[in-house]
């Protein structure tokens, strides 16, 4: 019985390590694509979403642009798809 409570508390610290992550990719990914879509402007965009500019830049800074780019694409096309 301790084994398998032991394996289950595993592999659901597993599955919150796992959706951690993610949500951390989706904070980075989303705070370059707010500040791609803003020409860059942490200024602006840390008064508009009250957030400090220099975690935006922090979040924003390991997203290349490339993959903020293919963010704001595909969620254009959700868009489009919508209408």
């Amino acid at each position: 019985m301790a084994a398998a409570n032991t394996l289950t508390a595993r592999d659901a610290a597993v599955k919150a390590a796992q959706a951690k992550e993610e949500a951390d990719v989706t904070a980075r990914e989303t705070a370059a694509v707010v500040l791609r879509l803003f020409d860059n402007d942490a200024k602006l965009v840390s008064e508009l979403l009250d957030v400090p500019a220099e975690e935006l830049e922090r979040e924003a800074k390991p997203v290349t642009a490339a993959r903020a780019k293919e963010v704001i694409e595909a969620l254009r096309a959700s868009s489009r798809s919508r209408r």
